[in-house]
């Protein structure tokens, strides 16, 4: 049954057409996700569709008795409690309900006005406002924004649930692959609609590009043919077939396809020394709560750890002490000389809304290349800005917009090793992918806190565990995995993690061990376990050791070095290197198929 009907909808804000000439239907259940840039839309949208904004021009129709809630990104900050806002209209709701829900969203206590509420927590109380209520259509603007992985695990399997019709924005790629049946796309004032989540999505957008691709170069080349044409014919001849001219000036006004530039972040850096940096039996405490003790970890080049935990568990307070912006309670940090933090925080920077963003790169800055040669112009351009917004305001900018400036500004530092604290929650999908392919080239460790699996997934190789004890964990292993662990072994409602393996509090990371022959394990039948991942995820790093120490001898024993020795040294030693190749490349091999076996 059809609930809502939008017909040839247009809305601009001030010069820019935001959508033009949408039509869409929405039936009883279904459930839509929608996504774009920052700043093209999509919140005006879901509100004309819900009635709270006029379109320009076109008509939304609702079935006649439709229930709508609506949860907005940045509710009003207003002087009334949470109490009586998650109440609308006074209604009365079961206490086990609201207390189910305020849970979920992290709310510990109702009493609390919205004018008393952070960002994050106004957020939330919307969200719990929209869950609370009866409704047959449920539209939620970035409802995982600011909740913990668990709070986002529980409302996926609510919203699954959820029998009425489902409008979402999010850019949270998991999400939209398991809840929503097709998605709209809003992009530069055009809407499309897929059917699918969002790996479909992904698949049919590369097969439309393909075709605008190919229907750009039957374009040219039907230009070019027919231009040549139009050359050769006598200019007082008046037999020309205005048909085929008409039709060439077409091909000419048509919207022409701009294949999007691909820069190729090389992600250099500062050099880095041999000593990058330890933690040493590090404790943080916020007054007398301690929230992490016993922690200890020695970061190699080429690190990627992702940090979950629930929210308030210490992780911004870790990652303030690892960037040295506060003391440890106990412990401390050793700092290599060469070492260059590049920290991506929460807080963001002091802004003025007059300085152009050009000079705010002069401030935070003061140089104008990266270790790739980028100028801020191409990195800017990297991370979906047009170059001109060089010289706009910084008032002018969006949230988002900001956000993106102030991460440009950290990488024009040529940092050798990245801390972000959730760049998820304020970047779009857009924004997230031209930040993964950036860390895909960056050289030094990342360490980065976020809640959003499809990122954690792409960038860390294994997660810091902030446990129910109070203690740090080093799980090797993707977000996915750790879920998947976790839920094997029946601990998704307990959230006890004490016997999951490798507990780096108390110890530093260890030492590398050589690899056992791939003849004495057995492959078939078995199961990829953290110590296997762990190996796995070391073993390339290993082999590439060794191939360099192999040059290197080969390079001595061919120099003519006369100290017999020394030159019986290097071959005992080429000898052991290349059977320790051998072992390591036969037990990746091995490791490689039971993952692939596994996830089969």
């Amino acid at each position: 049954m059809n609930i809502l009907s939008a017909q040839n909808l247009a809305k601009k804000h001030g010069d820019q057409s935001l959508f033009d000439g949408l039509t869409l239907g929405l039936n009883a259940g279904d459930k839509l996700g929608i996504i774009g840039r920052n700043g093209q839309g999509k919140s005006t949208l879901v509100r004309v569709l819900a009635g709270l904004e006029e379109p320009d021009a076109g008509d939304v129709v609702h079935k006649r008795g439709l229930r709508i809630s609506y949860m907005e990104q940045n509710p009003a900050a207003l002087d009334i409690s949470i109490a009586d806002y998650i109440r609308p209209d006074g209604q009365s709701l079961p206490v086990g309900r609201i207390r189910e829900v305020l849970s979920l969203v992290g709310i510990e206590s109702e009493d609390k006005l919205l004018s008393q509420l952070s960002g994050g927590g106004l957020r939330r109380a919307s969200l719990a406002r929209a869950l609370l209520s009866e409704a047959d259509l449920l539209i939620l603007d970035e409802p995982t924004n600011h909740l913990d992985l668990d709070a986002i695990l529980s409302l996926e399997e609510r919203l699954k649930r959820f029998s009425g019709a489902l409008i979402l924005i999010t850019h949270d790629r998991y999400f939209l692959d398991r809840i929503v049946g097709s998605i709209l796309e809003v992009d530069q004032g055009r809407v499309h609609r897929f059917e699918g989540g969002y790996s479909s999505f992904l698949e049919k957008k590369e097969a439309m590009e393909e075709q605008a691709r190919l229907a750009e170069h039957k374009a040219k080349r039907y230009l070019s043919t027919e231009l040549e044409w139009l050359r050769r014919q006598p200019k007082a001849r008046g037999t020309k077939q205005q048909a085929r001219i008409d039709r060439i000036q077409e091909v000419q006004q048509r919207d022409k396809y701009r294949e999007k530039k691909d820069l190729k972040l090389a992600g250099n850096s500062s050099r880095l020394g041999n000593k990058i940096l330890e933690i040493h039996d590090l404790a943080g405490a916020v007054g007398e709560e301690t929230l992490f003790s016993e922690f200890s970890y020695r970061f190699q080049d080429g690190d990627r750890v992702g940090i979950l935990g629930p929210n308030g568990c210490g992780k911004s307070t870790m990652l303030d002490i690892v960037a040295n912006r506060r003391s440890p309670d106990h412990g401390r940090v050793v700092y290599g000389e060469t070492l260059r933090i590049g920290y991506f925080d929460q807080m963001g920077r002091d802004m003025p809304p007059e300085m152009r963003v050009e000079d705010f790169f002069k401030r935070e800055v003061g140089h104008h290349t990266i270790g790739t040669g980028l100028s801020p112009k191409e990195l800017l351009e990297a991370f979906l800005f047009h170059p001109s917004v060089l010289y706009r305001p910084l008032g002018k900018l969006s949230g988002g917009e900001k956000r993106r400036v102030l991460l440009v500004s950290i990488l024009l530092n040529s940092p050798n090793f990245l801390i972000l604290d959730e760049p998820t929650n304020d970047f779009d999908i857009a924004t997230l992918t031209a930040l993964e392919s950036y860390l895909d080239s960056f050289p030094g460790p990342v360490i980065t806190v976020s809640h959003d699996r499809w990122f954690l997934d792409r960038v860390a190789r294994h997660l810091f565990l902030f446990r129910p004890d109070r203690r740090i964990q080093d799980y090797v292993g993707s977000a996915s995995d750790f879920l998947e662990d976790r839920k094997d072994a029946e601990w998704l409602s307990s959230n006890d993690w004490s016997d999951l393996s490798q507990t780096a509090a108390s110890s530093a990371p260890p030492v590398t061990s050589p690899p056992t022959s791939a003849s004495t394990v057995a492959t078939k039948g078995a199961k990829m376990g953290n110590k296997e991942r762990k190996e796995l995820a070391e073993l390339p790093s290993r082999i590439e050791r060794l191939e360099a120490e192999i040059a290197e001898l080969e390079s001595k024993l061919s120099s003519g070095e006369s100290d017999a020795e020394k030159t019986a040294g290097w071959g005992k030693r080429h000898v052991d290197a290349n059977q320790e190749l051998e072992n390591a490349m036969e037990r990746w091999v091995e490791l490689e198929e039971i993952q692939k076996s596994h996830k089969g």
